[in-house]
């Protein structure tokens, strides 16, 4: 076998110039710095593929940006590893299947291919295309529902046939821990799966004929309909005003238990309580961002006396206001046994143990039922679409919901005056 060769010195070459002046992170490739009146450098890189050899070029390009390019040298020529933003291991990887094709021709493509493991696939995958928002839930969903399953199972050797049959397997690991299917989790994975797949080709997972393992985009409806359960009107539980009044004063003074409060006095979303941070509140206003909200519009929560009260028990004087995981806000509702109550299709009134999402229907039949607030005003403080705007201004219009119009700004006056009056008499409120 012959070994790489370059003009430059080589990895081994190299290391008379120290280890530490190596490429060996991500972070060193961030570290790396161009000299003064310099436009390029290239450093070694520490990597364990055979021969060694592999470089990077950081240069600035004619219009003023750095531009990176991972390479080696063999028989006179450059090869290119990757692109401008590859990272420091998939480099790496790439590199060391580039030099096996390179030096050894009679080497079949399946004997290096790059062996991922189902996890790595969805990590490198999410890391790479993965949006902010969506980066979260889904690798909250992988980590529930998938990675039991097949996270540990080797990328290369998956076909079509084996991937439903994950799909099957986490499905009912569904029914058999939960007792139902979360078919939002199923029909997500389904939908993602495929996208994977495709990033994995990228970096040299294939089938043994050298092309993309095949997942169709259809692999959703592909999978048997009766996996899914049919869509069901969602229970609309909610808790009485007494309820509302004692589960106030009766969770705990804690992060997790005055989120919860913020969520009662706020009618925001959990996560939007949960991840609410200082530099949100600007004086008299709570703004949370569209990139954070779940339906991607901007809001503006007015921070009345009860609700100053609560945010002054945080201790963090930067960053969230509240250290509470996902779960907790739940865990403490059921610890406190409080029961939610609907009526079904008889009229009769079903109770079921109350969520945090409960919650913020109660404080939306509040404003209807105390405060006499009517529905389109109360959507508009729930940052919902009002129910009877019409199809045209919401599509063509761009139907933007005033949260500082006068109706809002009065609703909000009259639920500050009931929570002083009925909810917040405790002492500490």
């Amino acid at each position: 076998m012959s070994s790489i060769t370059s003009k430059r010195p080589s990895l081994h070459a190299s290391r008379s110039a120290g280890y530490n002046d190596m490429i060996k992170n991500d972070r060193d490739v961030v570290r790396l710095r161009i000299p003064e009146g310099k436009k390029s450098v290239t450093q070694p890189v520490k990597t364990t593929a055979p021969a060694g050899g592999l470089f990077l070029l950081k240069r600035i390009t004619p219009a003023g940006s750095e531009v990176l390019t991972w390479f080696f040298r063999h028989g006179g020529k450059r090869y290119a590893v990757g692109n401008s933003k590859t990272a420091y291991a998939t480099a790496c990887e790439l590199y060391g299947l580039k030099v096996a094709q390179v030096l050894r021709n009679e080497v079949k493509p399946a004997d290096v291919r790059p062996r991922w493991t189902m996890d790595t696939l969805f990590n490198k995958w999410i890391d790479a295309e993965g949006t902010p928002g969506a980066a979260i839930d889904l690798s909250r969903l992988w980590r529930k529902h998938w990675s039991p399953v097949c996270g540990k199972l080797v990328a290369v050797e998956m076909n079509y046939r084996r991937i439903v049959e994950i799909v099957n397997d986490v499905r009912a690991g569904m029914i058999d821990r939960d007792g139902k299917v979360q078919a939002n989790a199923l029909s997500r994975g389904a939908r993602f799966i495929p996208r994977m797949f495709t990033y994995g080709f990228k970096h040299g997972i294939a089938n043994e004929q050298d092309e993309p393992i095949s997942v169709p985009q259809t692999l959703k409806a592909s999978i048997d309909k009766n996996q899914l359960p049919p869509k069901t009107e969602p229970r609309q539980a909610t808790l009485t005003a007494q309820q509302y009044r004692e589960l106030f004063h009766q969770l705990p003074d804690n992060a997790a238990g005055n989120a919860l409060r913020v969520v009662m006095l706020t009618g925001r979303r959990k996560r939007e309580a949960l991840e609410m941070v200082r530099q949100e509140l600007r004086g008299d206003v709570w703004v949370i961002s569209g990139k954070r909200a779940k339906n991607g519009k901007p809001q503006e929560v007015p921070i009345f006396t009860s609700l100053r009260t609560v945010l002054e028990r945080s201790t963090n004087e930067i960053g969230r206001l509240w250290d509470a995981g996902t779960t907790t806000p739940n865990l403490i509702l059921n610890r406190l046994n409080m029961m939610a109550s609907y009526e079904d299709e008889n009229g009769e009134r079903i109770e079921t143990p109350c969520t945090v999402h409960d919650l913020r229907r109660s404080w939306a039949e509040l404003l209807r039922t105390e405060c006499k607030l009517d529905r389109e005003t109360v959507d508009l403080m729930l940052a919902h679409t009002p129910q009877n705007a019409d199809s045209t201004s919401t599509t063509y219009q761009k139907l933007r919901l005033d949260m500082q119009s006068a109706a809002v700004m009065n609703g909000w006056r009259k639920w500050d005056e009931w929570c002083n009056g009925e909810m917040c008499k405790a002492e500490g409120f």
